[in-house]
């Protein structure tokens, strides 16, 4: 899958857009939350007929845990004070963050100058 996006990436400076705003919202004192996208070894929790963005991952055995594809990029790697979620279902209610220890910043405090 990396092939198919690196381009795009280069070209519009995604990675380095996207290190400055984390950055940036460190900075401003958000909570960062870095939300991997990796499956089991095999695949076995995707279906045996996938379809859609999971039949890629799967057919391409892409985002598989312990894998390159998987792994956060070295210039965005967690710090010590961010929350790692390794889950698959997206939500603070998984995740058991309790309000109290996560500062929301508005995106405008994070790019101010």
């Amino acid at each position: 899958m990396h092939g198919a996006v690196q381009d795009v990436m280069q070209s519009t400076g995604m990675l380095d857009n996207t290190k400055e705003t984390v950055e940036r919202a460190r900075a401003a004192g958000a909570t960062i939350v870095h939300l991997p996208i990796q499956f089991a070894p095999g695949f076995r929790e995707i279906s045996e007929l996938p379809y859609g963005i999971l039949k890629g991952c799967k057919d391409g055995e892409t985002f598989e845990k312990g894998s390159w594809g998987a792994e956060i990029v070295d210039t965005l790697k967690p710090k010590p004070e961010d929350i790692v979620a390794e889950d698959k279902i997206i939500g603070a209610y998984k995740l058991n963050i309790k309000p109290e220890n996560v500062k929301i910043v508005p995106v405008d405090e994070v790019f101010a100058k």
